[in-house]
């Protein structure tokens, strides 16, 4: 492999390496705003319901309050059961017995990789807030949020990550192309002088361009006096 060809790789492969640096943090940032939105969301219909609880709305009434409460876009179930887990209220009407969930309090607290792995199953998370009188658990507040609400919040800002990703892997290919052939064409330049000095053909080396390098300046004032030196040396070399 060419030299030229190694320096456009490395330089594909430095920006690749930002790219999926950068990626990475954005969405572990992305994914932890939307796990942590979540939570507020479910702790805020929670901590309502438990207040509305307090005030011992009638049983016929809770229906609509969940109904209302169930709004919220990451919310999956909204379920009020008793200290044995019994459905008393809830906006699923054929569930009698409630299942406990993983905490997303939790999950929130979990690294990337952890919310990740949990974001990509079927699962449900829940928050929980408890009533409770003369020392007892007395009702239970229940608000599950399911994992592929959250994915579905996520898809899209993930899209438009994905093709940023790929229009910067895209333009820094034509980059490195265009770079590496701008810097070596001064030295295509020196290489062709060379090349007619060995088949000995003594015409002076082009100057280079206001534009080149300090270094290649050099090195072609250098080889246009050893091209100067070969011309003078011909003659008493045929002799």
């Amino acid at each position: 492999m060419s030299y030229q060809r190694r320096l456009s790789l490395a330089i594909v492969t430095l920006i690749l390496a930002l790219v999926v640096g950068l990626s990475v943090v954005y969405l572990r940032y992305l994914l932890g705003v939307q796990v942590r939105f979540a939570l507020r969301q479910a702790e805020t219909v929670a901590e309502q319901l438990q207040s509305t609880a307090l005030e011992q709305v009638a049983a016929d009434q809770w229906p609509a309050i969940l109904q209302r409460a169930l709004g919220s876009a990451n919310i999956a179930e909204i379920a009020v059961t008793d200290e044995t887990g019994r459905v008393q209220a809830g906006t699923n009407p054929g569930r009698r017995n409630w299942t406990n969930h993983p905490s997303l309090e939790d999950l929130a607290g979990r690294d990337f990789l952890a919310q990740w792995r949990a974001l990509s199953g079927p699962q449900e998370y829940e928050v929980n807030r408890a009533l409770a009188a003369g020392g007892r658990t007395v009702l239970v507040v229940h608000v599950s949020v399911s994992a592929s609400l959250l994915r579905r919040e996520l898809n899209g800002p993930i899209r438009r990550l994905l093709v940023a990703a790929l229009v910067s892997l895209l333009a820094s290919l034509v980059l490195a192309v265009g770079f590496s052939r701008v810097a070596f064409r001064p030295l295509d330049r020196l290489g062709e002088a060379i090349d007619r000095m060995t088949r000995g053909e003594w015409a002076a080396t082009p100057a280079p361009t206001p534009a080149a390098r300090d270094e290649y300046a050099a090195i072609s004032s250098k080889l246009s006096l050893l091209g100067q030196q070969f011309r003078d040396a011909a003659p008493v070399m045929t002799r």
